[in-house]
């Protein structure tokens, strides 16, 4: 129940929604991948691949739910099937709170209120993860950054490491020593 719900919260984040008609399917081909956010696995986080060339997708959007490891596989007709091949954008919501991925649990009239990312890649105008679908097994790598203060981050559990931290904005120098 939780994929199905999670599902249509994807179709309608990243503004396309599920095609029923098998006359209008086209060929699919195997894409897994991994979802890292400042180098950490994200779980339970919602992508949703949107074609740059809708026509060449035939207007679907294959999209995934990452794995506690922060592993996916990609789905357009049936679980898992895979995507067409083309140029992707990737739309990201990944909530602070698994209650919130259905959006059932707030009233809220932003979805990404609830996102770790803070919408950073919620607009497919806006997001910057690309992915490319070849007519063969895909391994994606998807990495992310935090957009806003990032204080939603879950700490690592055995580290010292800041929670949060976000090297494309707080610079990845080390400091430095006296």
């Amino acid at each position: 129940m939780r994929r199905i719900s999670v599902f249509v919260l994807l179709s309608l984040l990243a503004g396309c929604a599920p095609q029923e008609k098998s006359d209008n399917r086209v060929k699919v081909y195997p894409v897994e991948g991994k979802l890292l956010v400042l180098g950490r696995p994200a779980g339970d986080a919602a992508l949703a691949f949107r074609a740059a060339d809708k026509d060449r997708a035939g207007g679907h959007c294959p999209v995934g739910i990452t794995r506690a490891d922060g592993t996916f596989r990609l789905t357009t007709y049936s679980q898992d099937d895979g995507a067409p091949e083309g140029e992707y954008v990737i739309t990201l919501y990944w909530p602070h709170d698994p209650q919130f991925a259905t959006g059932v649990a707030c009233e809220c009239s932003e979805v990404t209120t609830h996102d770790r990312l803070f919408g950073r890649y919620a607009d497919p105008a806006t997001s910057q993860l690309r992915a490319t679908v070849r007519p063969e097994r895909n391994e994606i790598a998807l990495h992310a950054t935090v957009g806003g203060t990032g204080w939603n981050l879950p700490r690592l559990k055995g580290t010292n490491d800041k929670k949060g931290r976000d090297p494309d904005r707080d610079g990845d120098r080390p400091s430095p020593r006296r």
